[in-house]
């Protein structure tokens, strides 16, 4: 356990577990002296952490009142009383966990709602659209060195870049981004759609690549990406009837149903675990479009 968005997602998994039961108190109490030294690492003050994170950090008030001032290694001495204490801390808080997670998935049927009607509108625009789609990370190695201020500072010039029409930017009919987190090999990472005017750029591939290429550049060196642009991907998606990257023509409306259904991905209820764990302000946007 090394990067932010890892260890995060550790103690997530770990608060869903005492919440149900599933963990003994050994277990809650070795893996507390695992969690707790990580999480100190990787801990950022003045920003927002999910209802899982602020349960966790409850716990670790609690635990350091007990230790009055030993090191997390005298977990294990902790009374059963105390250990039932960290169990309720983490019941009485199930509420707002409950209450942030049907906030999640009621903010991501709004902008899945916006976002078809955005999608829609900007395929109506030209006769021929150019769709790219580049999926922006980070490799494992260099995890560990990237945290959400990076990461937003990553992101803010990046879309910065995309306002201005800069270099691979440019003859934007419109664009989708939406921020993530995931797990052991992913960390954060946001996926990116790019709308071109298909009368002025048809090779979508190296526009992808260009794309990338740009990421890594923005990022000094430390990103990386991955596309279903490629050629062989696409010829996937057109065997199954579902290609929604490449050239689409307005005429064609099964081509365009496919764009809608295809970025609704962008914007999905479902996807409560890939969502953010930590952002710089509660108010921090994960989601946006072009106008």
């Amino acid at each position: 356990m090394s990067h932010q968005a890892q260890t995060l997602i550790a103690i997530e998994s770990f608060i869903e577990r005492v919440q149900k039961n599933q963990i003994s108190n050994d277990q809650i109490l070795r893996e507390l002296q695992e969690l707790i030294p990580a999480f100190h690492i990787q801990y950022c003050p003045n920003v927002w952490y999910s209802q899982h994170i602020q349960t966790f950090l409850i716990l670790i008030q609690l635990i350091e009142s007990y230790l009055q001032g030993q090191s997390y290694d005298g977990l294990d001495m902790l009374l059963e009383h105390q250990v039932a204490a960290l169990r309720q801390v983490v019941q009485n808080n199930h509420s707002n966990v409950l209450n942030e997670r049907h906030a999640f998935q009621m903010q991501e049927l709004r902008n899945q709602q916006r976002l078809t009607k955005y999608i829609e509108h900007v395929l109506q625009q030209k006769s021929r659209s150019l769709i790219v789609r580049v999926d922006l990370k980070y490799p494992e190695p260099v995890q560990d060195l990237v945290n959400i201020q990076l990461f937003d500072q990553h992101m803010k010039v990046l879309r910065n870049r995309i306002s201005n029409g800069d270099r691979c930017f440019a003859d934007l009919e419109g664009f989708v981004w939406a921020l993530e987190q995931g797990g052991h090999t992913t960390g954060f990472h946001c996926h990116l759609m790019l709308i071109y005017d298909g009368h002025k750029h048809q090779n979508d591939f190296g526009l992808a690549l260009a794309v990338g290429n740009y990421w890594q550049e923005i990022t000094n060196g430390f990103g990386t990406f991955y596309t279903p642009n490629e050629p062989i991907t696409k010829a996937r998606f057109a065997e199954q009837g579902t290609l929604a990257l490449g050239r689409i023509e307005r005429a064609n409306l099964q081509q365009c149903q496919n764009v809608v259904t295809y970025v609704n991905y962008f914007a999905n209820p479902e996807k409560y675990d890939q969502r953010l764990r930590v952002k710089l302000t509660p108010g921090s946007r994960t989601f946006g479009t072009g106008q």
